[in-house]
């Protein structure tokens, strides 16, 4: 039976990249891929629904606010991205015993 993924962020850059990577992976795990306007990280409540309608058993935040100009302009919108967000998702995996990706690890430890 395949694994679930979820990866968050999924038009980024780095979500771009995993979608590339992906079909060398479809054997053993079926992937979901979601941005914005689908689902926003910042909204908990979105994110948790999401999780308890797909139930991953991984979840990749590929997700960042990397404007760094407009970071120091709009500091709120930063943190909630690249702080609250990452904050819930590592409360979310502990919660549901998902397993969060190191990438996710890293930034919230």
């Amino acid at each position: 039976m395949k694994e679930t993924i979820v990866v968050f962020g999924s038009k980024g850059q780095l979500g771009q990249e995993i979608q590339e990577l992906a079909p060398l992976y479809e054997n053993h795990y079926s992937f979901y891929y979601r941005d914005l306007p689908e689902v926003d990280i910042t909204n908990a409540p979105a994110v948790e629904q999401l999780c308890d309608e797909i139930n991953p058993q991984i979840i990749i935040n590929a997700a960042a606010y990397t404007q760094v100009d407009l970071a120091e302009s709009e500091p709120e919108k930063a943190y909630a991205v690249n702080g609250f967000a990452l904050k819930h998702l590592s409360q979310l995996c502990e919660k549901k015993k998902y397993f969060p990706s190191s990438h996710l690890y890293r930034l919230c430890f």
